[in-house]
């Protein structure tokens, strides 16, 4: 689908060491903190066999990503570590996502074949695992936006959602292959990212609260509700009633994260939305899904 204004992800002069500050942060909390699913646990349902051609293959795309890619690529592939290490961290440390939402970080197999960056993970308050809610999460730079919504109009126009082959729930005995999970994209423009990667790389008390409060989880939950609703709609519009119920209920519950926020988003922005309607991402996001149903 055509016509949405697409916005280039934007260098500046201090872009150099802002991302090498913030590559040692990604080191630092891949190191102590953060737990991503690793292919290597799930030998026990798969085999070994179909483990180690899993990450073969993960392998061999990763020396073409370094063989092919230009000098730009490589430096926009750092910066989506950064920013998806950086969401990753603020949803848990600053409920940028809400605080029932549960942040998981996927394997590197599912992040490169399934472009899914991370799970958000729904605990359900009756603990029944037939009613477990997770959101596939693809954390994306500003060019990279039309391929990656593209992706997702043409599977819901088959029937289809996400596919998770690396799975494990933190709530439930959930583990293996998780299926028909519906798929979101977010992001933020250049300005937008480069104000709270500063913040991040700072790590002092002032700068937390900052990413705290900071507009950008507006922009990113803004962004969430607006897929949640076209997409239900855009597959209600192609009969594909699964997909469509599979949306409506995630939002269903984002809904009553939202909410839970709405008293913050009053305190952080008060009646002025241009915080959020003057990102390029969310404006382009928001263009694309209103040509979806017309």
């Amino acid at each position: 689908m055509r016509g949405a204004e697409i916005p280039k992800f934007e260098r500046d002069t201090d872009n150099a060491d802002r991302i090498e500050k913030a590559l040692r942060l990604v080191e630092k909390i891949y190191g102590q903190d953060i737990e991503i699913i690793e292919e290597k646990n799930f030998e026990d349902l798969y085999s070994e066999k179909i483990v180690a051609a899993d990450l073969e293959w993960v392998r061999k795309e990763e020396e073409r990503f370094e063989r092919e890619d230009t000098s730009e690529q490589k430096e926009a592939r750092k910066i989506s570590t950064i920013f998806e290490t950086l969401i990753y961290d603020q949803a848990e440390m600053s409920e940028w996502l809400g605080k029932s939402a549960i942040t998981i970080k996927s394997s590197r197999y599912d992040d490169i074949k399934n472009g899914i960056d991370l799970i958000i993970e729904f605990p359900d308050s009756e603990g029944a695992s037939a009613s477990h809610l997770a959101l596939a999460v693809d954390i994306t730079l500003s060019n990279e936006l039309e391929k990656k919504m593209n992706g997702i109009r043409r599977d819901i126009e088959r029937g289809e959602l996400s596919n998770i082959k690396y799975f494990e729930s933190e709530t439930l005995s959930i583990r293996g292959e998780k299926r028909n999970v519906p798929k979101v994209v977010i992001g933020a423009d250049s300005k937008m990212l480069n104000q709270i990667i500063d913040l991040w790389i700072r790590q002092d008390k002032e700068s937390k609260n900052r990413l705290g409060n900071h507009p950008i989880q507006f922009v990113l939950l803004e962004e969430v509700m607006l897929q949640l609703e076209k997409f239900k709609d855009y597959a209600e519009k192609f009969k594909q009633d699964k997909v469509s119920e599979s949306y409506d209920k995630v939002r269903d519950v984002m809904n009553g994260i939202y909410r839970e926020k709405l008293k913050l988003r009053e305190d952080v922005l008060g009646s002025n939305n241009l915080a959020i309607e003057n990102d390029k991402v969310y404006r382009a996001i928001s263009s694309y899904l209103d040509r979806l149903n017309k």
